[in-house]
């Protein structure tokens, strides 16, 4: 079977697990921290806007709420991206969790340069 052959047989989710298997623990690290970083500032957005008006006790802040959402996050990206010692001798194999957090982070990139484009049109940046 040619590797070709054996290319063709795995889903496109498979062969993103592959590419992020192959990335050292460094780099999955680094990219753990950007998604997260990405998501964090859009939560942050949405939650300001929303939430502003809303928000009568002065006690809670939105910022507390997006810090929150952030370690949240940070967590759920070093498990599916690093993974945890929990089982000693099994190496960590990225999966479906990895690709689908990566993905989210891609759109959130996407979603922020929309805003920050629009943003800029309407004057509200600069």
């Amino acid at each position: 079977m040619s590797r070709a052959d054996r290319m063709a047989s795995y889903s496109r989710i498979e062969l993103w697990a592959m590419r992020l298997d192959r990335l050292p623990r460094t780099a999955r690290i680094v990219l753990s921290l950007v998604v997260t970083l990405t998501l964090t500032a859009l939560v942050s957005v949405i939650v300001d806007r929303a939430l502003l008006r809303d928000i009568s006790d002065p006690g809670t802040t939105p910022a507390l709420i997006a810090i929150a959402v952030g370690v949240v996050l940070y967590f759920v990206g070093w498990w599916a991206l690093v993974g945890f010692d929990s089982t000693p001798g099994a190496a960590w194999r990225a999966g479906r969790p990895a690709v689908l957090y990566v993905s989210l982070g891609v759109a959130g990139v996407i979603l922020l340069v929309m805003l920050i484009l629009v943003g800029l049109a309407q004057g509200y940046i600069l």
